[in-house]
C-alpha cells in the first residue's frame, strides 16, 4: 500500500469521493429498527459505498421475467444504518403451482468496489468505484452508513412451465434478524429459435495469466455462448536475405486447449495486431511460420 500510495503521488493523482445523488426525504417504516433497508436496483445502475439511499424502491419485490433455458440478472442493494457483520443473502425455491425452480439455479454474488481511475487513463482522479462480481457467495460486513449491491442471476431450466413463480430472498446479519424481500420470476411462453450467431469476445485466455487453469476459462466462456478471439504470441526474426520469420510459441497448445473445450467449433478467430511490424517494415517476401495454418496462410497473404 504505500508503494502504490507513492506511486500515485509521484503521478499527481487525486482521490475523489463518489458524491452521491439526492436522496428522497424520509425513511421508510421499519427500515431504521430493522438496521438495515433492501430496494431493487436496475443491474445496470452503479452503486457507490455512500449511493443516496432510494427510499421510494425500499420494501419493492424483487423481479424480472425471462425464457426457457436462459438467465436473467436482477440486483438490489443493502444499506446499513449501523455496522452489520457476517451479512448473508439466500434464495429460496421459486413455485409456480406444482413447478419449481430451484434455488441451485440462482446465482448469488456481491458488487466488489475497488479505486479506480474516474475516467480514461490519463485522468487524475480516481475514487472507490463498482468493479466486479465476487466469486462465490461468501458473507460480508456492512459499515454504518453504507450501501452493498448484490446480483442474482436467475438461471430459467429448458423445461420450466410458463407462469409466474414466486419465492424470496432472505438477508441476515449476526446483530440482527433476517429479512425477507418477495422474489417473483415470469417465465414467458416463448421459445427462442436456434442461435446461428457466433458471439465472440475480445479477450484470449492465453493472451495473459488471468486465471490459473486457463482451461476453466475457456468452460466459462463456452458455457456462456461466448467464443474467445486468439492473440498468438509470436517472436518476429529477419534473416540477412531479408527474409521474415514469426515463431508462435505454445500457438499449438493453445489450439488443442481450444479443441478439447469446443469439439463442435467450425472455425478460429485470430487477430493479428502484434504483427503490425510486418506490415509496416516488410519489403520482401511474405512471412512464413513455423507451422503451416493454410486457411490462415491465405486469408493473411490478402492482407
Amino acid at each position: 500500500e504505500k508503494i502504490r500510495e507513492k506511486d500515485r503521488a509521484e503521478r499527481g493523482l487525486q482521490r475523489v469521493d463518489y458524491k452521491p445523488e439526492g436522496g428522497l426525504v424520509g425513511v421508510a417504516k421499519g427500515s431504521e429498527s430493522r438496521g438495515f433497508a433492501i430496494y431493487p436496483v436496475n443491474y445496470l445502475k452503479l452503486v457507490f459505498p455512500n449511493s443516496a439511499v432510494d427510499y421510494s424502491r425500499v420494501g419493492g419485490a424483487l423481479r424480472c421475467f425471462e425464457v426457457t433455458g436462459q438467465a436473467e440478472p436482477l440486483s438490489f442493494v443493502v444499506h446499513a444504518f449501523e455496522r452489520l457483520s457476517e451479512v448473508k443473502v439466500k434464495v429460496s425455491d421459486l413455485h409456480f403451482g406444482i413447478n419449481t425452480i430451484p434455488t441451485g439455479m440462482v446465482v448469488i454474488r456481491r458488487v466488489i468496489c475497488n479505486d479506480q481511475r474516474w475516467g480514461w487513463g490519463w485522468t487524475r482522479r480516481y475514487g472507490l468505484c463498482p468493479d466486479y462480481l465476487s466469486f462465490t457467495n461468501d458473507s460480508t460486513d456492512i459499515e454504518a452508513g453504507t450501501s452493498c449491491q448484490f446480483w442474482l442471476t436467475v438461471n430459467i431450466p429448458e423445461d420450466a412451465a410458463p407462469g409466474l413463480y414466486g419465492g424470496e430472498v432472505s438477508v441476515s446479519s449476526e446483530e440482527k434478524s433476517s429479512y425477507q424481500a418477495p422474489l417473483s420470476v415470469e417465465v414467458l411462453p416463448v421459445r427462442l429459435l436456434e442461435n446461428k450467431v457466433g458471439h465472440l469476445v475480445y479477450h484470449s485466455p492465453f493472451y495473459r495469466d488471468y486465471h490459473r487453469s486457463r482451461v476453466s476459462v475457456l468452460r466459462d466462456m463456452e458455457s456462456h455462448g461466448l467464443t474467445p478471439m486468439f492473440f498468438p504470441k509470436g517472436q518476429l526474426t529477419r534473416t540477412q536475405a531479408g527474409d521474415v520469420t514469426i515463431q508462435l510459441d505454445g500457438f499449438e497448445q493453445e489450439l488443442q486447449a481450444f479443441r478439447n473445450v469446443y469439439p463442435q467449433a467450425k472455425m478460429i478467430f485470430i487477430t493479428v495486431s502484434d504483427f503490425s511490424l510486418v506490415w509496416l517494415k516488410l519489403n520482401g517476401p511474405k512471412p512464413t511460420f513455423e507451422h503451416q495454418f493454410p486457411q490462415y496462410e491465405q486469408t493473411y497473404g490478402r492482407i
